[in-house]
């Protein structure tokens, strides 16, 4: 619901990453041996911190956090032209 719908993924990294977001952060494989550039390790070690943080959690607490994201009406996007 909140990432794919229709089998099409709402969100995309950059174009460098797009891939790497698609079949390692979004699909299931394990990508830690194919990270090329500093933002996939930093995608990867968020997949793994949100993994790690949220199967210690109760059902409790994963309807309630999901109650929270489904009250949020706007998702901020933030293009930026260059590099730098």
């Amino acid at each position: 619901t909140y990432v794919v719908s229709k089998n099409r993924t709402k969100l995309q990294a950059i174009s460098p990453d797009n891939d790497f977001f698609q079949s390692y952060i979004i699909g299931d494989d394990n990508g830690y041996g194919f990270i090329q550039t500093p933002s996939q390790r930093r995608l990867y070690n968020a997949k793994k911190y949100f993994e790690k943080i949220l199967q210690d959690k109760s059902i409790e607490q994963l309807l309630e956090f999901k109650t929270k994201l489904d009250s949020c009406t706007k998702v901020l996007t933030y293009s930026v032209k260059d590099t730098a």
